[in-house]
């Protein structure tokens, strides 16, 4: 065998020894799945695309921490609250029923939620606005949304290693809803939550809030 055959043998031997045989048992190569890539993670714990598909960061991340809030402040709707509120809120007994049906017993527990969910969405927001304070707006289902006390509160959270989301684009989603221009702002001089809105008017009540606020991510 003359020098540039051997010199070509050798290459191909070389060669074959860096990609071994095609008989020898390689590793798989591990391919992500797009479900399982982490988009946030609470808590120490991740969610993932997954977890998305099903559920949202709202849901995931806010729901839990606006709880933990009003559980440590012992946030909540009294009996006594309750029929105040029933009271003041409906014209009339034959409005308290958003979904009547044949069941006055279930439809009396519905009220009672949903007098239930207003008074603690009410407390929450009255506690919030006094400890971050920040620009208040008008929903349809709260009259007086501190939102500037929201982002407050969950920009702490996330400072405090609560919350973080590693996404891009979901972050930038997550945090407008606290950050857009808002068509209703109430001058801070006009904020008085000295007196539930349902005991200063008798407002026609419409769809129930959430007791806590969902920004879906």
């Amino acid at each position: 065998m003359n020098g540039p055959a051997r010199a070509a043998v050798a290459a191909i031997a070389l060669v074959a020894g860096c990609v071994g045989s095609p008989h020898e048992p390689r590793e798989p190569v591990a391919v992500p799945s797009p479900a399982s890539e982490v988009v946030a993670t609470f808590r120490g714990e991740p969610i993932t695309v997954g977890d998305l598909e099903t559920s949202t960061l709202g849901e995931l991340i806010l729901d839990p921490l606006f709880e933990q809030y009003r559980r440590e402040r012992g946030i909540v709707a009294t009996e006594a609250e309750i029929e105040r509120f029933l009271a003041n809120a409906f014209d009339s007994p034959d409005e308290r029923t958003l979904v009547a049906s044949d069941d006055s017993e279930s439809d009396d527990e519905f009220d009672r939620q949903l007098a239930e969910a207003w008074i603690v969405d009410w407390k929450t927001s009255r506690s919030m606005y006094e400890e971050f304070g920040g620009e208040v707006i008008f929903q349809q289902t709260n009259p007086l949304e501190p939102i500037g006390a929201y982002r407050a509160f969950l920009r702490q959270q996330a400072r405090n290693g609560a919350f973080a989301i590693h996404d891009a684009g979901r972050a930038a989603q997550f945090w407008a809803a606290f950050s857009a221009e808002h068509a209703i702002v109430i001058p801070p001089e006009r904020v008085d939550y000295s007196v539930p809105w349902w005991e200063m008017s008798r407002p026609r009540v419409g769809r129930a809030p959430e007791s806590e606020v969902r920004r879906d991510g």
